[in-house]
């Protein structure tokens, strides 16, 4: 009798997305019904972290199963080290045919990092690396569509809004908006994944289609620019949090020409009608890419992962964008629908770090040892009560650790002191109290600081 085929992956990532920005959990005003359709054909994983909230180290991690300290890249545009088995290569060794489209953010960028097929698009501006708009397929693409090949137009108009953010911070978050609708970035990955799918396929596929969105510039074109009014957003109870207990939030905060005294309370909802604009945008996408995989009878035999690199502030205290521990830029949205498997909705502490272990067991591939671990007895029941219910993540000089209904941040300054904030996951608001030494909570304190202590070493110490 035939052996059954290896089932297909499909890997849907965005980048910078907060983890209740989904409709299927109640967020207050953005629209994702095709979000919400991976979501009813598998597990929700409500309480998933990133291993890192910057977008090089993470999808690093994420594509390793490793932590930044092992890979070594500890920030964007760092090589990992030599040996390191990136899942896209582990499964194309194991007869699978690998397929990207959009942002990768892996280093050096010229190099294929397992991918049979690349359709990439990195950045549009030549700010931090001039490499990556002449590496981008989309920006080569995207000149030929609207400027007559003209490439260094496109970077142009790139870094005109990306090189504002001292002088215009409205406009480097929301960009100028001169792209179409068919022009942008999002509907181009969408439109390489779906050519994709339209192909035979002999072999299982990899297929991993990473939108640049809702990253900044966050303003969509139309229709999904006028989505969301403005007049309609409602701030989020995080952006009133204080932080008078919250010295790393202050320290941020002050440090950021995005907060309160730089923007008006209007233009705070003017950012989130756009940045909800986006996401509805990318939704409108996943919906084409599942109604594609459905029209091929490919579904039934395809794993479907929907997570981001890392989340967003979207306004907590204040702030836009990632780089800290709180809950806003560490927590992610993170579907898995697999066939084979049952669905629900999982509280259970995760990291999407440990997709990677997952999806190599699905596919029946050893994976090596790393600090991945494989959610498949969560997918079986996502109610489980046997699981080691912890995360950790890092971005030094912070680290964080979240064990039950308790996390830990830590930060360490130039002079090597260590501030620690404590929160309790439990409460209502995101990082709402800090209960760092209060009585009430001594004892789980040193608990978690020894945890933490031991993640750290553990991170630096994989194979």
């Amino acid at each position: 009798m035939e052996s059954p085929r290896q089932p297909n992956i499909l890997f849907i990532m965005t980048d910078q997305q907060q983890a209740e920005t989904l409709s299927c959990l109640d967020h207050p005003t953005v629209k994702t019904p095709n979000m919400d359709r991976i979501a009813a054909r598998g597990v929700n994983f409500t309480k998933a972290y990133c291993p890192s909230p910057v977008c090089g180290p993470s999808r690093t991690s994420i594509f390793s199963g490793q932590y930044p300290a092992a890979t070594g890249v500890v920030k964007n545009h760092m090589p990992y080290r030599d040996g390191t088995l990136l899942l896209p290569e582990a499964l194309r060794r194991s007869g699978y045919h690998t397929f990207m489209a959009g942002k990768l953010h892996l280093a050096p960028i010229k190099d294929a990092h397992g991918f049979d097929e690349k359709h990439l698009h990195d950045a549009g501006y030549d700010l931090y690396r001039k490499d990556e708009p002449a590496q981008s397929e989309y920006v080569q693409w995207l000149a030929d569509r609207k400027f007559g090949g003209n490439t260094a137009e496109v970077v142009r108009r790139f870094n005109a809004d990306e090189d504002c953010l001292e002088t215009d911070p409205s406009r480097f978050i929301m960009g100028s908006n001169w792209r179409t609708e068919e022009e942008h970035s999002n509907a181009w990955t969408t439109d390489r994944t779906v050519d994709f799918l339209k192909q035979k396929h002999d072999q299982p596929f990899f297929a991993f289609t990473s939108y640049f969105g809702p990253h900044q510039p966050m303003m969509p074109p139309e229709p999904w620019a006028s989505m969301y009014s403005p007049d309609d957003i409602k701030l989020p109870p995080e952006f009133f949090a204080a932080t008078d207990d919250k010295p790393l939030a202050t320290e941020k905060v002050g440090a950021s020409p995005i907060l309160r005294k730089g923007l008006t309370d209007r233009q705070y909802r003017e950012v989130l009608a756009a940045y909800y604009g986006q996401i509805s945008m990318i939704d409108h996408g996943v919906g084409r890419i599942l109604d594609e995989l459905d029209e091929r009878g490919l579904t039934d035999n395809t794993i479907i992962v929907f997570t981001a690199d890392h989340g967003d502030h979207a306004g907590q205290f204040g702030l836009f964008f990632k780089s800290t521990m709180y809950e806003n830029a560490v927590r992610v949205p993170m579907l898995v629908a697999d066939p084979s498997k049952s669905g629900g909705i999982c509280s259970r502490l995760v990291n999407n770090l440990d997709l990677y272990a997952t999806l190599l067991e699905c596919a029946g591939v050893d994976a090596p040892k790393t600090s991945s671990r494989s959610l498949i007895p969560l997918l079986k029941n996502p109610q489980i009560m046997d699981w080691d219910n912890h995360t950790y993540s890092e971005l030094y000089p912070w680290t964080m650790v979240a064990k039950d209904n308790w996390k830990l941040i830590r930060f360490r300054r130039d002079d090597g002191e260590q501030v620690h904030e404590l929160y309790r996951l439990d409460t209502a608001g995101a990082d709402s109290s800090n209960l760092w030494n209060r009585p009430e909570a001594r004892d789980v304190q040193q608990a978690r600081v020894d945890l933490l202590d031991q993640c750290e070493t553990n991170a630096r110490q994989e194979p």
